[in-house]
């Protein structure tokens, strides 16, 4: 992912930018502007943008598992960020690297249920083979 916010981040701070807040709900019903400002800054979901050399840089990281990478979906704490308009004109979070709460796993690529094949085959030809012997 290309940082085109123009913020570069120091010390132990990252860019974050955050998922956008709904407008209108599902009934289609304009959301009046000032909630929809007190929403944009509880928000506490949104894509890692920009990662300062010294952010994520603890001596001890548990067996398995690596720091936020740019790119990844994080949570993040409520009111921990400060808001800037980055050089694209979109808003970003500068906030603390311990800010960072957690880093959302993706979605599966197949929205449906997890079906194994060669079992489904391997039962069937199993129930037919047991029904022709009997």
């Amino acid at each position: 992912m290309k940082n085109n916010s123009g913020i570069l981040p120091t010390e132990y701070n990252v860019i974050v930018r955050p998922v956008d807040v709904e407008t209108k709900t599902k009934g289609g019903l304009i959301i009046p502007d000032e909630k929809a400002d007190r929403d944009g800054f509880s928000r506490t979901e949104g894509t890692l943008v920009a990662v300062s050399p010294l952010a994520f840089n603890y001596d001890v990281w548990p067996d398995g598992t690596q720091p936020p990478q740019v790119g990844d979906v994080v949570v993040f704490s409520k009111y921990q960020a400060t808001n800037i308009v980055g050089r694209d004109g979109a808003d970003y979070w500068l906030m603390k690297d311990k800010s960072i709460a957690g880093v959302m796993e993706p979605a599966a690529s197949n929205s449906g249920p997890f079906i194994d094949h060669e079992m489904m085959r391997k039962f069937y030809a199993d129930k037919e083979g047991a029904t022709a012997d009997e």
